[in-house]
């Protein structure tokens, strides 16, 4: 599928997402050869999903066996993957099966703001086809392979196509989710591999709004089957598999740095209050407080501020190139914190690696990508509460 076919796609999957037409619009120009997006909000699954698809690039396979939570998570764009980021997953955590499916929670990571996962889904007959939850029938099987396997990647038949081809008998819809008391999820991600054998992988991530050491809830795998006629999936008909899990934040030195001081930025109508870093497992999670200072500038933004880390040693042409490397949540978000309208919280990731005593952040808008002023926050280490 070349760029202009998968903008057409997304701009098809895209009237019933939930975000503004200058979101909708800047996506769709990035697909088509222009500046990488920049997410701005809360965003739905199903956008985040395309947007994960887009933003896959190539990767090592594992060298045996299935693709991992690495694997998946390092072909976010620009992410890093500290060497021992596999030192922090839990492996074979749960098992679950009916008479269709096998089902093995594979890979799990918690940091207290982030949980990834990695689970195989298992058909107990080879005629029972499996297919990730946002994989139409129409759509080239082809793109349900990972790119490292080398196949031909001009072949353009469809799911449904194999479907009859193979000899399917039946086919469902594969929905997995956790459930996790109430806390609801701000941002998520997912992609998928179906291996050889049938066995769909599914990895997913999701990132709450604050910091948990420990959550309760219960591991869910859907199963919606497919119409005889494959048109549409049948809702009421759905399978469910649970089981309770806890997640626990994983064994780590977390370290928490904040601003000494507030930075202005006249340019763009706004003053930083506060830069925090928590220092994690995996990555380091960044949130950026904002006051409105300037309400004329600010608002001939367009709600299109965005805060780059910027890496002063680095060459590059292109601003989007000279950023800090992202950690490998690789996404962010900008939420109003009041009723006023003044004040706001920028929130993303950094390499774990990434960490310094100064940082250097420019304003741009994510809109226009009109790059202002560069400045120096620095940081320092807050002492551990009693």
């Amino acid at each position: 599928m070349n760029r202009a076919e998968f903008a057409e796609r997304l701009r098809a999957e895209m009237e019933d997402v939930c975000v503004s037409p200058r979101l909708k619009r800047s996506t769709l120009a990035a697909i088509e050869g222009k500046e990488r997006p920049v997410m701005k909000g809360k965003f739905s699954t199903a956008l985040a999903v395309l947007i994960a698809a887009l933003l896959v690039g190539t990767a090592a396979l594992a060298a045996a066996g299935r693709l991992g939570m690495l694997d998946f998570a390092g072909r976010i764009s620009g992410a890093a993957v500290p060497g021992d980021a596999q030192d922090y997953v839990q492996s074979d955590v749960l098992h679950l099966e009916n008479e269709l499916v096998a089902v093995d929670l594979r890979e799990l990571y918690y940091d207290g703001l982030v949980v990834r996962m990695t689970l195989d889904v298992k058909p107990k007959r080879d005629a029972v086809m499996l297919l990730a939850e946002y994989v139409s029938m129409d759509e080239p099987f082809i793109n349900m392979t990972p790119m490292e396997i080398g196949l031909d990647r001009t072949d353009t038949q469809s799911v449904r196509g194999v479907y009859g081809e193979r000899g399917y008998e039946a086919a469902y819809s594969v929905s997995a989710t956790l459930r996790m008391g109430g806390d609801e999820w701000i941002g998520g991600s997912t992609a998928h591999h179906l291996n050889e054998d049938g066995t769909l992988t599914i990895y997913s991530q999701w990132e709450y709004p604050e910091m948990k050491p420990q959550r309760e809830g219960v591991f869910q795998l859907t199963l919606f089957p497919y119409t005889d006629a494959l048109d549409q999936i049948d809702m009421e008909s759905r399978i469910d598999l649970e089981a309770p899990i806890t997640l626990t934040e994983a064994a780590y030195d977390a370290q928490t740095y904040r601003s000494t001081a507030p930075v202005e930025f006249p340019e763009t109508g706004v003053r930083v209050d506060a830069l925090t870093l928590e220092v994690r497992a995996q990555e380091i999670h960044a949130t950026i407080d904002y006051t409105v200072t300037d309400e004329e500038a600010y608002a001939a933004m367009e709600d299109g501020l965005w805060f780059e880390f910027i890496d002063p040693e680095r060459v590059a042409e292109e601003p989007y190139d000279q950023r800090l490397p992202s950690g490998m949540t690789g996404t962010g978000s900008v939420t109003r914190t009041d009723e006023t309208g003044l004040h706001y919280r920028q929130t993303e990731t950094l390499a774990r690696e990434a960490l310094y005593d100064a940082y250097t952040l420019r304003a741009f808008n994510c809109w226009d990508k009109t790059r202002y002023e560069t400045q120096t926050v620095t940081v320092a280490l807050q002492s551990a509460e009693p």
